[in-house]
């Protein structure tokens, strides 16, 4: 599919968007991020006072009971495509599973699954191939790098972002019906958003944005989708706590300890050495009288 490169000359109207839409994907990070590491196992102890965390600080290492990760896999296991069919009661039908194969989507739909599940949504990317006029190139997009925007109260995709990193240089592609732009910045501070110039302009022979949402317990107000762990999270955080508590408690009980009565600590740190040479008198002499 030949697509041509327009001006670049002229003034960017679409700046302005493109920077809603990545302070939209910014804010959007850091839910994913959270929902990653529950789904990786690494996420923090949960429920415990801020006085016994300030005590303890990095010496409690929590165990995480991942049941997160065994949901997401045993729904995506049940998702996996094996063929498509047009219609019901249709046969299966080759041509699509041709064009899904030739993409590797076969192999990729795991990864692009798992994430949809994990995020709420994930994406897929459809252009042309020149190459092979038949065959158009389709990809799983994350949404660490991918948002949409909907048109006013409907269902169609109006425009879509993408950014990524390459090297030292920042990019992202603004896909609208009618052009795709793709910007590129000089890697800046942490923390400091990227000054977009436009590097290449395509015009858009689709006539429509080439980003397909698929979402995961979509309403008809929140087509952002919802994750399969919003609700197994605070499930997983008392769990992870419960068996934390109990390995501490186990580990408290199996300490030998030995306690002492009768006895008056001594107040000056000469009684003190004085104190610590009988015990360890009285310690050594029963040592050679028993076998601890």
């Amino acid at each position: 599919m030949t697509t041509p490169t327009l001006s670049l000359s002229r003034t960017d109207p679409n700046l302005a968007v493109v920077d809603v839409l990545s302070a939209r994907l910014d804010k959007a990070n850091i839910e994913y991020d959270r929902l990653d590491r529950y789904y990786s196992g690494d996420q923090p102890l949960a429920f415990m006072s801020p006085e016994v965390e300030a005590q303890i600080g990095g010496r409690l290492t929590p165990l995480v009971i991942n049941w997160p990760e065994t949901i997401v896999d045993s729904v995506a296991r049940r998702l996996n495509p094996e063929g498509f069919r047009l219609g019901q009661g249709a046969t299966a039908d080759d041509e699509l599973w041709r064009i899904f194969t030739a993409n590797d989507l076969d192999e990729e739909s795991p990864l692009g699954l798992v994430d949809m599940l994990v995020h709420g949504v994930t994406y897929l990317s459809v252009w042309g191939n020149d190459d092979d006029p038949l065959t158009p190139r389709m990809a799983f997009e994350s949404a660490h790098q991918v948002t949409v925007d909907y048109e006013p109260g409907g269902r169609a995709v109006r425009s879509a972002l993408k950014r990524w990193q390459d090297g030292a240089t920042s990019y992202a592609t603004y896909y609208t019906r009618d052009e795709v732009i793709r910007y590129a910045a000089r890697t800046t501070a942490l923390g400091v958003r990227p000054r977009y110039e436009i590097d290449q302009v395509l015009a858009n022979p689709l006539r429509a944005v080439p980003i397909v949402p698929m979402v995961n317990k979509g309403r008809l107000l929140n087509r952002s989708g919802r994750s399969e762990l919003a609700s197994i999270a605070p499930i997983a955080d008392g769990i992870n706590k419960l068996a934390t508590d109990l390995l501490v408690t186990a580990e408290f009980y199996t300490t030998p300890r030995r306690w002492a009565t009768g006895m008056q600590m001594p107040s000056g740190s000469g009684d003190m050495a004085r104190l610590q040479a009988e015990v360890k008198a009285y310690w050594d002499e029963a040592s050679k009288e028993k076998t601890w």
